[in-house]
């Protein structure tokens, strides 16, 4: 009897274990369009406020129609929603992020698997050396498309940035997708000190960006096909 209840007991663990991960949104064969209130509703899969919306999007840029991020707007201007964690098109999912606290902008989640990221567009304007350097230096970098940065989302909804560190730890799942990261431009200098833990990278800023983007992807796509 003792035996048939543990046996009962691992079978019931299981199947909630099971049940508590098959809504996630990244097994969930249609996005349900809505906004989020918080983190739980978007990994569920789960908007709790439907009104009618009309979605702004943005695109990186003249040149490059790619839509990277986008803002909403309720048709019915007396509805108040609170603070919205994110919403969802019914295609494609937009998260909040933002260096500023007066910017209301919305980022397009690039893959949903167990290591969700997206991307978002950060202008890096520099004033360097006397007065009249610093303002060419300013009308120089201020004149130059803005950057496309990576960030990943925690087990807990926060964002963060893909750290060297991090991007191993994770590929480590996937062996051959490791060893194409580290050759790929990601080696340790063998003129770096040892001790320093950053890697010595032989790419430039926006190549590293996009060699992230595609590991990540890559990690995601294999993990979600093995059903993790």
């Amino acid at each position: 009897m003792k035996y048939i209840l543990t046996l009962t007991a691992i079978c019931l663990v299981r199947f909630s274990f099971g049940q508590a991960n098959s809504d996630l949104i990244y097994k969930s064969a249609v996005l349900k369009r809505g906004l989020y209130k918080n983190y739980q509703e978007f990994l569920h899969n789960a908007p709790s406020l439907t009104p009618d919306f009309i979605i702004i999007y943005l695109r990186i840029g003249k040149n490059d129609s790619t839509i990277i991020g986008a803002s909403y707007k309720i048709k019915e201007d007396r509805k108040k929603t609170g603070r919205i964690w994110g919403f969802c098109d019914g295609k494609d999912v937009y998260i909040k992020y933002s260096l500023s606290l007066v910017t209301n902008q919305y980022w397009k989640m690039e893959s949903l698997g167990p290591y969700p990221f997206f991307s978002y567009l950060e202008k890096n304007i520099v004033a360097m050396g006397p007065p009249l350097v610093a303002v060419a230096t300013t009308a120089i970098t201020a004149s130059e498309p803005p950057q496309r940065i990576v960030r990943t989302l925690t087990p807990k909804g926060k964002t963060q940035a893909p750290s060297y560190q991090r991007l191993k730890k994770w590929l480590a799942q996937e062996p051959d997708l490791l060893a194409a990261f580290n050759k790929d431009g990601y080696k340790y200098s063998s003129k770096q000190d040892p001790n320093n833990s950053d890697p010595a990278y032989t790419k430039s800023f926006p190549e590293r960006m996009q060699a992230i983007r595609v590991y990540l992807f890559k990690l995601n796509q294999r993990l979600v096909e093995k059903g993790q």
